[in-house]
């Protein structure tokens, strides 16, 4: 299944306090996600794809019984993990860029 979402004008924020279900590790590892909803508030494209197997179909009455919200969860989180590294890499690109034009000149 090809998944398109498409986000407009979102704001995201990270729990100041503690929150029993979001460890420390995790809070790390969403920051920069956070920051990337927030840098792109305008419109966000999350494109992913989940495959999941006909036999996981069988016998579930809803999309959690047959494990694929588990399975979107994961693809969406991935998604957006691949878009701040492509930011993330496209910035450093232009930084590298813009120093090596300006030595150039």
């Amino acid at each position: 299944m090809d998944l398109r979402i498409h986000l407009n004008d979102v704001r995201a924020a990270v729990p100041l306090f503690n929150n029993p279900h979001m460890s420390y590790v995790n809070q790390a590892l969403v920051r920069p996600i956070v920051a990337y909803i927030n840098a792109k508030r305008t419109y966000i494209p999350i494109s992913c794809r989940i495959v999941k197997r006909l036999t996981d179909f069988d016998g579930a009455w809803t999309v959690w019984d047959c494990g694929l919200m588990d399975d979107l969860g994961a693809e969406v989180y991935s998604a957006f993990a691949r878009n701040v590294e492509d930011q993330q890499s496209r910035v450093r690109r232009f930084k590298r860029v813009g120093l090596w034009t300006a030595f150039e000149t």
